[in-house]
């Protein structure tokens, strides 16, 4: 996968390592502009953002069975 060596994660693995990237770039920019309505969007953007990977982890693939 791009050459990054992801190829070792899971489905989930590599949804949450997207999740903490968008997160942190993001985060940065809005401390850089630091705009009360940015932070405000931000906050709702990352409380959407982190509730549908949820739904994507819990409601994706069925637990391996044993």
């Amino acid at each position: 996968m791009l050459g990054l060596g992801l190829d070792g994660f899971d489905r989930t693995e590599r949804l949450s390592l997207a999740l903490t990237v968008v997160f942190l770039v993001t985060f940065a920019v809005t401390i850089r502009v630091d705009s009360v309505w940015l932070w405000l969007v931000w906050g709702i953007a990352m409380v959407t953002l982190s509730g549908a990977a949820l739904v994507l982890s819990n409601y994706g693939e069925p637990p391996p069975s044993d």
